[in-house]
């Protein structure tokens, strides 16, 4: 990889990169491939001296500074991800679709490509200018990371565009939204979404679940002044408080158990917060279903919304694939034992 980015000048596509997140017991494999994306991201420390064995064992420096663009289903370790801007993903329900009307043949592709090259070299002052305007101190990993996306977007004239990216850095709503306002927003968004896609009223939730949701509204950055801090979203002792002193029933029990050998706490839903989100969920109460299960979110692996965040999936997708195999199984043996079976 390091070849392969001193090759094409930096930016690099890897598609399926699983060995970036870190596995109990250590992987050399994960060491070197990590170690190499923690440094690429700046140009002083983006180079690497290597042996040419087909040069009579020549030393040759490598640069690989640049883009790196990875796509992968198991997410980053922690202390990577600091170094990058992840976006979390999951399957598109099959009942939704992507507008086609503004898709790009490859021939367009390749011309818009063109011109924004030209207009990058057009503009090199410009460009100069708004990255000191945008990320004076140069001593702050995450301001380095987020200066291009703020540099286009000051450049763009568009106040959507400059406000659209602070918020997806986790920095637009940080002055004026509390972290008890984001819980409650992502409790009211579980619940809404379960009355409009199932048609299911959840009186119970666990800390697991809402803390994840948080996650996903505000990204990782949201109430931090520095990587290495814990915000309170992602706190499971600050949220349970919140639970306890706010959004949770006043006489409900509080059951700890187990799901794939994590220990969950579940809270009941304060009436309030229930009747909220089936007024926004618009749909009557009597056409709901309630139900108390608080490991109803934890589904199949492969097409949760949580994915890439999820501590319980390490534990839970290797369970998930025998099961598959015997229901796969199962199906073969009721095909060949149909109807005419044993008439030979």
């Amino acid at each position: 990889m390091v070849r392969l980015s001193d090759a094409t000048h930096g930016f690099v596509a890897i598609d399926d990169l699983e060995k970036v997140m870190a596995k109990r017991g250590g992987d050399p494999k994960f060491v070197d491939i990590a170690q190499t994306l923690k440094l690429s991201y700046k140009k002083q420390s983006a180079q690497k001296v290597l042996t040419d064995v087909s040069k009579d064992n020549a030393l040759t420096r490598i640069n690989f500074f640049g883009l790196k663009l990875i796509n992968n289903t198991s997410g980053v370790d922690e202390i990577l991800g600091s170094r990058m801007l992840m976006i979390a993903t999951r399957t598109m329900p099959t009942s939704s679709t992507l507008p086609r009307d503004r898709w790009l043949d490859r021939e367009q592709r390749a011309t818009l490509r063109d011109a924004l090259h030209t207009w990058a070299f057009c503009h090199v002052d410009d460009i100069a200018r708004a990255y000191v305007q945008t990320s004076p101190n140069k001593s702050v990993r995450a301001e380095e990371i987020f200066a291009p996306l703020r540099v286009v977007a000051s450049l763009s004239d568009s106040e959507q565009w400059r406000t659209d990216v602070e918020r997806a850095l986790g920095k637009g709503r940080s002055a004026d939204v509390s972290s008890a306002d984001v819980m409650k927003e992502a409790i009211l968004g579980i619940l809404i979404r379960s009355i409009t896609g199932a048609k299911r009223l959840r009186t119970v939730l666990t800390v697991t679940e809402v803390k994840m949701h948080m996650q996903l509204l505000e990204g990782g950055r949201f109430g931090k002044s520095s990587t290495t801090e814990i915000a309170d979203i992602e706190s499971p002792v600050w949220i349970g408080r919140q639970f306890r002193q706010v959004f949770g029933r006043d006489d409900a029990e509080r059951p700890r158990f187990r799901m794939y050998g994590h220990f969950v706490r579940a809270w009941a839903i304060h009436p309030t917060l229930l009747d909220q989100a089936v007024a926004q969920g618009s749909v009557p109460r009597e056409e709901l279903i309630e139900t108390d299960d608080p490991q109803e979110f934890c589904q199949v692996c492969a097409t949760c919304d949580y994915g890439a965040l999820c501590e319980i999936r390490s534990s839970k997708e290797p369970r998930e694939a025998p099961l598959e195999l015997r229901k796969a199984g199962r199906k073969a043996v009721g095909n060949r034992a149909g109807p005419d079976a044993g008439l030979h």
